[in-house]
């Protein structure tokens, strides 16, 4: 490299040529720069260290910088000889040559240094395969003079030619020589001198070592090994392991796994070798275990390869991989991967396979492998438990619980439970029930496989045909799917509105800075919860329901839907089963030569009943209507929607067509689901097919009004056909059914004729009808004692007749029997219907109820549809609009109260017999009546009640009663909350009531209002009590003394007292605390914005002395949780609130302003008394 020096060319020391010199000893003192005159810097060395040029100094090979590095020269001290020769010109001429002579001598050496060094570091990048030049140093500069000085270098010998000798290692030679031969011993103890590297020959002019054994010869080796082990040729012993021959192995496996990129190359495509490779190692297992890496990146290559082959055995093959560790376990994973396991099952050996595989899940349980690992034995678990090994019932049973832990991606308490019942025997006892329940469970376990699904199918296929159909459908039949619903999920609720954080300071603490939100830690978004196994769990269910229809009867079927339709089942693909099972029995039943047993068709009208239930398309059922009836394909289209010839005339576009095939298939929906719910009366539950049971006492028998459609639907039926309709005689055991109730037997036969009559001719005339003058005809006879009374057990004509017969022996009837009573009058005649209502009045007044009301309440009811349980709804409106009508305030209040007393008594016991719908319907008109009577008697309604009150009974109440409402439930807010004005409350009631204002606003309005009111109050106490004897804005006194207790300044003796009855004297201990609230209203912020709205005084009497927010409007009321609400009393006045009650404390704060001046002044005047007193008492003493 070029050797520079530089130096500055203004210099008197620059010079042209200097050659190099070697390093000198430099003098104890070096100044940097000497033609500035004083020395920049100095650097002290010994008299052992070198000088460089440059600005360094090196001492003991330890670098010393010095600030006069940027210096261009650096000048050595003049020895003092030099410096004795006076100002003569010899003597400056001669120092001047000293010194240029030393500062040459000493740059050069330093620059000689440093080029060595540099040359040295050169050497070594070059030795790297690259040469990087450093840049120049900072003090140089470009525009100096250059001088080269560069020494010459020899140049590069030449190559070698074509026929230069080779130059071979004994060793490597050995290695060659020993491949060819059949000794596996002469190979291992010659690759046992076969490790290290060898030095170039002499005249090479590649110094680089070279290994003994490269690739290729391991490569070599390493198969001629394998080749030779285990095979007749092997000659070695296993002492020999222990020795110069194990020595030779292990060089052989290192040159292996140092060049395992090219063995892994060569033996890519070589299975045959992976294999004798496999078996050559198998017995070494200290050797595998060392070298496990190269194996397994060798061997997992291999493995797709090695699967694919037929030719060695699976089970050698496992017991071949034991010493290679994971190796196994990867072999494993891809034969279940692939499927190889069970494709080749009989090659198995089961107690085998379920050794390793055991052995590894429970490494993988313990934790003692990788994730990865341990997600590979999952599969092999899973896989291994699917084969159909035989097994003991206890060891099936543990195989089983470690496939569910193979299944799972985490193990979580409930599948622990789960594994625990499973290990148990809860899939071994063949118990139908228990299994599905088990199944249904699983089916709760986020991230389940579907393999543990598939695992379940052939034991309950079993357990099935082992319990019996009617176990089956036990285990069918309590089913739920709640859990992991198929169809489209409910939207989510709202989350609450949050609270806003308020941040509390102790004393002398600062508030935290906010932070920059450019600044914020990023969160991390929750991972996703694994999914729900839906599609392996309904995959279940499905084959389990075919397999149970194969065998089971309709009745057992029919049992299944309704248990699933009364729990609300969700998988879809179990309804298309049913579906299925359904069609395909009716096609076998209408086979004239298949020989099967008839189908109940109670049992099909109730399975269709419960399918529609399940949300199935009613259209989708219409062939169960028509074989019902026994009617053509197509009937049901015409009935439900009848078109005429000039209705299909217009339909021409497609638009219209669309139209009228979805109003089509709207109406044959509506009809099927009302036309399956009658016909499944005409076949009871315990009615057989084919026998007669007109008597049967068991039979739950229809109401009149669907016994009347349902015979509607069957029609007239044919008297001259030789073989009637199914539809026709079940239509004829209905009537006999619903005369059979009657307990008078001239009456039975005289309405069976009467009720045959009217099905032959189908008249327009109600079957409730025909009935009800038989009902009170026998009630008639049975109430003079003609006749034993009516069973209410037979069916609801029955119980009309026995509560018929109570009433008019002047016996009290309660609100469920006024409905029993009345149901089967709907439709009758006038006459009937007027006799039954009266008869129904008296004996409801019989217990309380306004006999009006209720006559009024029964024709509600009557001409509104007759909807079961909405007899007392129809009361509490009957009782609402008599009050009105009657007086608000008088005899209607009166009888409203009576009303109210006996619908309160009778409710509950209404409420628990009835549906959900129909009891919250009832409960809601009760609490409606509860708060408007409650309001009346002075007590305080809460919003939230009204509000419900509102959407119900109360609703419908006219002007004349929104008004008396509106005017009692101001009167009653007006005394739970002092300040309140009874006109104000009343005014914004109405408009809530009427829905023009929200809740917020009106409380909002009520509160600024009211404490606007209790200010200006105060004011005209203040202004009444100090006018003239204290200054203008002189604030309200904190308190004032009555005997030792502290009181409000306008609180009258007699106003203590009462509030301190129990302690007039004040010498109890003083116990009362006050209300400071949690949540918002304990907090500074709630303080410190009521005290804002307030002015920093009590609402009550002015005091600023330890003021404490609380809510005008109570909470309990349904006051809000909101600035708005606050409001402020003092402690005094917060005591005197909470013992007196709002009411009394109401009337306390409304007291005359003249009486409160009154007040303060006379208590001034007895204090000054006392005082004087006190004074004169000790004066005399």
């Amino acid at each position: 490299l070029p050797f520079r020096l530089h130096l500055p060319t203004h210099s008197p020391m620059a010079f042209a040529n200097v050659d190099p010199l070697p390093v000198v000893p430099a003098p104890a003192k070096v100044w940097a720069s000497p033609w500035q005159g004083a020395p920049a810097s100095l650097a002290t060395v010994t008299s052992t260290s070198f000088v460089y040029p440059g600005g360094f100094s090196r001492e003991e090979g330890r670098a010393i910088p010095s600030s006069s590095s940027r210096a261009p020269a650096v000048q050595a001290e003049v020895p003092s000889t030099a410096r004795s020769q006076g100002n003569s010109e010899v003597g400056i001429a001669t120092q001047a040559l000293a010194l240029l002579v030393s500062a040459a001598g000493a740059g050069l050496a330093g620059r000689i240094a440093h080029g060595r060094r540099r040359r040295r570091w050169l050497v070594a990048r070059q030795a790297q395969g690259r040469v990087v030049r450093p840049p120049p140093p900072p003090w140089m500069n470009p525009t100096a003079k250059i001088i080269d000085v560069t020494p010459s270098r020899k140049p590069p010998a030449p190559a070698p030619s074509q026929d230069a000798t080779l130059y071979v290692h004994p060793a490597t030679l050995a290695v060659e020589n020993a491949l060819p031969s059949d000794s596996l011993r002469t190979l291992c103890r010659v690759l046992a001198s076969a490790s290290g590297t060898i030095a170039p020959a002499a005249d090479n002019p590649d110094r680089t070592r070279r290994p003994i054994m490269d690739a290729t010869l391991t490569i070599r080796s390493l198969l001629r090994f394998c080749e030779l082990r285990h095979t007749a040729d092997d000659d070695l012993q296993e002492g020999d392991v222990a020795g110069k021959c194990g020595a030779g192995l292990r060089v052989l496996l290192k040159k292996s796994r140092e060049y395992q990129q090219e063995v892994i190359a060569a033996l890519d495509s070589r299975v045959d070798d992976v294999l004798r490779m496999i078996r050559a190692f198998y017995d070494q297992a200290e050797l595998t275990n060392k070298y496990s890496s190269f194996f397994r990146s060798v061997i997992e290559r291999a493995i797709p390869e090695i699967l694919s082959r037929k030719n060695e055995p699976l089970p050698r093959l496992i017991s071949f991989l034991e010493p290679y560790g994971e190796v196994q376990l990867s072999f494993l994973y891809e034969a279940a991967k692939a499927g190889t396991l069970k494709a080749r099952f009989q090659e198995l050996e089961p107690d085998q396979l379920l050794e390793v595989t055991e052995r590894w899940a429970q490494k993988a349980r313990a934790d003692k492998m990788a994730v990865v690992r341990a997600n590979q034995a999952r599969e092999v678990v899973r896989s291994v438990a699917g084969l159909n090994f035989y097994l003991a019932p206890q060891q099936r049973a543990e195989w089983l619980a470690l496939a569910l832990w193979g299944a799972v991606l985490e193990m979580t308490p409930e599948v622990e439970v789960l594994e625990d019942r499973i290990r148990q025997g809860a899939l071994t006892r063949n118990d139908p029930v228990e299994m599905i329940e088990i199944a249904e469970l699983m089916g709760k376990v986020p991230g389940l496989s579907d393999d543990m699904f598939n695992l379940l199918q052939q034991p309950i296929r079993e357990a099935f045909i082992e319990a019996g159909s009617a176990r089956a459908g036990q285990a069918l039949a309590a089913l739920t799917f709640s859990g992991i619903s198929q169809e489209k999920q409910k939207d989510a609720p709202r989350p609450e509105r949050t609270r806003k954080r308020i941040l509390k300071l102790k004393k002398g603490e600062e508030a935290p800075r906010t932070p920059n939100p450019l600044h914020r830690r990023i969160k991390k978004p929750e991972p996703e919860k694994p999914p729900l196994p839906t599609e392996g769990l309904s995959r279940l269910l499905v084959n389990a329901c075919q397999d149970f229809a194969k065998s089971a009867p309709m009745k057992e079927f029919e049992n299944v839907l309704g248990q699933w339709a009364a729990t609300g089942f969700k998988n879809t693909a179990c309804k298309k089963v049913a579906m299925g099972f359904l069609l395909r029995r009716l096609q076998l039943d209408a086979d004239p030569e298949e020989d099967n047993p008839p189908l109940a068709r109670g049992a099909v009208a109730r399975a269709g009943t419960h399918l529609v239930r399940l949300n199935v398309p009613g259209h989708t059922l219409s062939y169960l209507v028509e074989w019902l009836l026994s009617q053509p394909a197509g009937w049901v289209s015409e009935q439900a929607y009848p078109q005429t010839e000039q209705d299909r005339a217009q339909t021409k576009t497609a638009s219209d067509e669309e139209r009228v095939a979805k109003e089509e298939r709207t109406a044959k929906c509506a009809f099927v689901e009302r036309a399956l719910m009658l016909l499944s009366h005409l076949w009871p539950d315990s009615e057989a097919p084919g026998e007669d049971s007109a008597g049967s006492q068991e039979v739950s028998l229809p109401r009149l009004s669907d016994a009347d459609a349902a015979l509607r639907l069957v029609g007239p039926g044919a008297e001259d056909s030789a073989t009637p309709r199914e539809a026709d005689l079940a239509a004829d055991r209905l009537c006999q059914r619903l005369v059979a109730q009657l307990p008078v037997d001239n009456l039975v036969l005289e309405a069976e004729f009467a009720l045959r009559g009217w099905r032959r001719s189908q008249e327009a005339q109600p079957l409730q009808a025909l009935v009800a003058p038989f009902l009170l005809q026998s009630a008639e006879v049975c109430a003079r004692g003609g006749a034993p009374a009516a069973d209410p057990a037979k069916g609801d004509l029955a119980r009309a007749v026995s509560l018929l017969t109570q009433a008019m022996s002047q016996k009290e009837l309660g609100l469920q029997a006024a409905e029993w009573v009345l149901a089967p009058f709907a439709g009758a005649e006038e006459a009937d219907v007027s006799k039954a209502v009266s008869l129904v009045s008296s004996a409801c007044a019989l217990g309380g109820a306004p006999e009006a009301t209720v006559s009024d309440a029964c024709a509600r009811w009557l001409s509104g549809g007759c909807q079961p349980g909405d007899f007392g709804v129809s009361f509490a409106r009957s009782a609402l609009a008599a009050w009105e009508r009657d007086g608000v305030r008088g005899e209607g209040l009166e009888q409203l109260r009576k009303a109210h007393l006996w619908l309160q008594g009778q409710h509950e016991e209404v409420v628990a017999v009835l549906p959900t719908a129909a009891g919250d319907q009832l409960k809601a008109a009760v609490d409606g009546i509860d708060a408007l009577m409650g309001a009346v008697d002075g007590e305080a309604p809460a919003l939230p009640l009204l509000n419900r009150a509102r959407e119900g009974v109360l609703r419908e109440v006219g002007p004349v009663g929104a008004a008396a409402m509106a005017d009692a439930v101001a009167t009653a807010w007006a005394a739970a909350m002092p300040g309140l004005s009874p006109a104000q409350a009343a005014s914004h009631f109405d408009l809530w009531w009427q829905g023009l204002e929200s809740s917020a606003v009106m409380i909002d309005q009520l509160t600024s209002s009211s404490i606007a009111e209790l200010q200006w109050r105060l004011n005209v106490k203040l202004q009444a009590t100090f006018s003239g004897k204290t200054p203008i804005g002189a604030q309200a006194p904190a308190w004032r003394l009555e005997g030792i207790r502290k009181v409000p300044w306008f609180a009258s003796e007699a106003l203590v007292q009462e509030t301190f009855r129990d302690d007039p004297a004040g010498l109890k201990k003083y116990s009362w605390k006050p209300h400071r609230g949690s949540g918002f209203l304990g907090s500074k912020l709630a303080k410190e914005q009521a005290q804002e709205k307030t002015g920093g005084r009590c609402v009550f009497c002015g005091s600023d002395h330890k003021l404490q927010p609380r809510f005008f409007w109570p909470q309990e009321l349904g006051g809000t949780d909101l600035v708005s609400n606050l409001t402020v009393a003092c402690e005094l006045c917060s005591e005197f609130h909470d013992k007196l009650g709002s009411k009394r404390w109401a009337e306390a704060l409304n007291q005359e302003p003249e009486d409160a001046a009154q007040v303060w002044w006379q208590a001034q005047k007895k204090a000054s008394v006392q005082a004087m007193d006190m004074l004169t008492g000790s004066t005399i003493g």
